[in-house]
């Protein structure tokens, strides 16, 4: 049979300090909600490029779409776009901070030289804070693109169907 908590007790005397490794797990599990987010987003990007393909209404050769699908179109291509800075961007900022930042005493002088004019930092900060915040912005630019891209999409299908007839 569990103890159940003392409701006079504080919440201070029975929870117990933060726990380095929970602090590890829990950004394990964010690390692989934004990996599946990432590409749940590529997925429907290339989905919603494709439903597009099937409005193309020229008879000849080249490529002509609706005006309502032409901004759906962008949206996914900037998603898409986007996507690939992310992951692109994320691997050179972590590899700079394995480089610059954690090499330390064993860069070589003219790296050293480099690390103080660029980054005009003397000190080893938080490697989460330099990586993540840059990444940030082209992560949830990804997201909200993306899903702006299906809302124009399903805005144009449902005015289509509703009221065209066809």
């Amino acid at each position: 049979m569990s103890e159940r908590p003392n409701p006079a007790q504080s919440p201070q005397d029975s929870d117990p300090p933060p726990d380095v490794n929970e602090a590890e797990e829990i950004l394990k599990v964010a690390g692989k909600f934004t990996e599946e987010a990432s590409k749940a987003a590529r997925q429907m990007s290339l989905a919603g490029l494709a439903a597009i393909w099937l409005f193309n209404v020229s008879l000849t050769d080249s490529f002509s779409l609706p005006k309502g699908l032409t901004l759906p179109t962008l949206l996914f291509i900037m998603a898409l776009g986007l996507d690939f800075l992310y992951w692109a961007f994320g691997s050179l900022l972590w590899r700079l901070d394995y480089r610059f930042f954690q090499g330390g005493s064993g860069l070589k002088s003219w790296e050293r030289k480099l690390r103080a004019i660029f980054l005009k930092i003397d000190r080893v900060g938080d490697a989460e804070v330099r990586t993540f915040v840059p990444t940030s912005f082209l992560f949830w630019g990804v997201l909200i693109t993306s899903a702006l891209g299906w809302l124009f999409l399903l805005t144009f299908l449902a005015d289509r169907v509703l009221f065209s007839g066809s």
